[in-house]
Order: structure tokens, then C-alpha cells, then sequence
């Protein structure tokens, strides 16, 4: 979600705060997030410095109908024809050191 520091005590660490999610009974895990489970961990030192649980009231989404893979889905979607892009003369940009510069 979030790097920084959020209080004067934290300033000058790599601090991450992440929700959580669960897999179970599905492999799309974002479709089904534990709300008001946040965990800040330091990046650096691989600590958890805080769990904040504020969401027990909260059910988490079904698993139903998550599996949003192609092999998983009932009724087969119809693809696009395949599309070719040409550049003639040569891309117009260029890359140096794996980035691209113009």
C-alpha cells in the first residue's frame, strides 16, 4: 500500500503497511481481502512492528465465482483475431542500459 514513515519515532526507516488477504478456496486472492487486518512492517530489518485488527465484524467475501482464469470460466469467451504491428522503418525510439531514452 503505503512505504514511508508515519510517526516522528519511525522517521528515516522503510516502513510498508499492507492489508491482508486470503487464498482460500480461491487463486484470485485479491477478491477476497480480511478488511481492518493492516500489518506495518519495517523493510529493513524484516520486522512486524504493529497489527492493527479493527474489522472483526467484518465478513470477508465469499470465494464464489472468483476464479477469473480462462480455464476456469463456464462459458468460453470469443477471442480477437490476432493483430500484427509493423514499424517499416524501424522503431522510433531507442534503448540504452534496458531503458528507454527517446
Amino acid at each position: 500500500m503505503s512505504l514511508g514513515w508515519y510517526r516522528k519515532k519511525e522517521e528515516g526507516r522503510r516502513l510498508i503497511k499492507r492489508g491482508c488477504y486470503t487464498k482460500k478456496d480461491t487463486p484470485n486472492f485479491y477478491m477476497r481481502p480480511i478488511e481492518g487486518l493492516i500489518v506495518l512492517l519495517d523493510m529493513d530489518t524484516k520486522e512486524v512492528l504493529e497489527i492493527s485488527e479493527q474489522g472483526r465484524n467484518i465478513p470477508i467475501p465469499k470465494a464464489a465465482n472468483t476464479d477469473n482464469r480462462y480455464l476456469a470460466q463456464q462459458q468460453k469467451l470469443n477471442l480477437v483475431n490476432p493483430i500484427s504491428i509493423e514499424q517499416p522503418k524501424g522503431p522510433s525510439f531507442v534503448v540504452e542500459d534496458e531503458h528507454m531514452v527517446k
